[in-house]
């Protein structure tokens, strides 16, 4: 799994979608067609988690709501919470399924629509059975238009939060691979009597064992967060040190990785500059040292 597919299952969890039972698909980018999309079953402490989510607002749109909107929400969800109970009680599953719109060749906010899976009990057919079944139907039937206003609301939010949280993922991973990419460029050098130094900014779609691939997940989320939010880029550099008379490269080293925050400037990129030539500067004191220690063998 890369480091892209963790965080989108990771910010799925967080707007309340069971991602771990569910198929995803990561195909962000910035060409038409790209996108996020998730696949599969809603069972019903899904259907609770996001129902929850809805009452709550996390959508980002409950500042904005009136009053009586806020009342109506919260009616809606009591509603669709009994409906729910009530699916319980009968010994049925409630559940949806988010379904592949298309012919399956991009994956995006429009590819994803919802509805019930096959042979799933619908409201018309639990209306049936609470007429048959259960040991309260006046009390069901009697607010059964209630139930089925609160299931129709909640279906409406779940069809515009699949866009909506599609969109949302995407633009943060959109941000994320901005952050990664980096321009090949000669980004700083600085020449002595003897020495030439340079500095390289350098791309490597190959890497492995580099990245927060391979960190500890909160870590890895902790610091995707960061790009993100865009609050800054990581880059690979690459120190060399080269004979100013021959124009050969005495020593080179390279670091992969490395971050450089927009809000401390020139912090991070000296720093990294700092520590990629630190083990360059050292190969080339040994092999002065050595050449010192040859000639006076030979003077011997």
């Amino acid at each position: 799994m890369t480091h892209y597919q963790t965080y989108m299952r990771n910010r799925l969890q967080a707007f309340s979608y069971p991602a771990e039972e569910l198929d995803l698909n990561e195909c962000s980018g910035f060409c038409q067609g790209d996108g996020i999309a998730w696949y599969g079953i809603l069972d019903s402490a899904a259907l609770r988690a996001l129902a929850q989510r809805q009452q709550s607002g996390i959508e980002g749109n409950e500042a904005q709501q009136s009053a009586f909107q806020r009342l109506r929400s919260r009616i809606n969800s009591k509603h669709l919470a009994e409906l729910l109970d009530l699916y319980d009680g009968l010994g049925q599953e409630l559940s949806l399924e988010i379904y592949l719109k298309g012919d399956g060749r991009y994956h995006h906010w429009n590819s994803m629509g919802v509805a019930y899976p096959e042979n799933a009990l619908d409201m018309e057919q639990l209306k049936e059975l609470v007429e048959e079944d259960s040991t309260e139907p006046d009390r069901h039937l009697t607010r059964w238009t209630a139930y089925e206003r609160a299931w129709d609301h909640f279906f409406a939010w779940l069809e515009e939060d699949l866009k909506r949280t599609s969109r949302a993922i995407e633009g943060e991973l959109q941000n994320i691979k901005l952050a990664e990419y980096v321009e090949e460029a000669e980004v700083w050098s600085f020449e002595t009597a003897r020495y030439r130094f340079e500095l390289h900014e350098f791309n490597d779609d190959d890497l492995v064992g580099i990245g927060p691939s391979e960190w500890d997940e909160e870590a890895m989320m902790d610091f995707l967060a960061t790009l993100a939010a865009d609050e800054g880029r990581v880059t690979n550099l690459k120190a060399v040190i080269l004979d100013r008379v021959t124009g050969d490269e005495l020593a080179s080293d390279c670091i992969w990785y490395w971050f450089v925050p927009k809000n401390e400037k020139g912090m991070g990129f000296n720093q990294g500059r700092r520590s990629v030539f630190a083990d360059a500067i050292d190969e080339v004191r040994r092999q002065v040292s050595a050449a010192e220690v040859g000639s006076f063998d030979e003077a011997a």
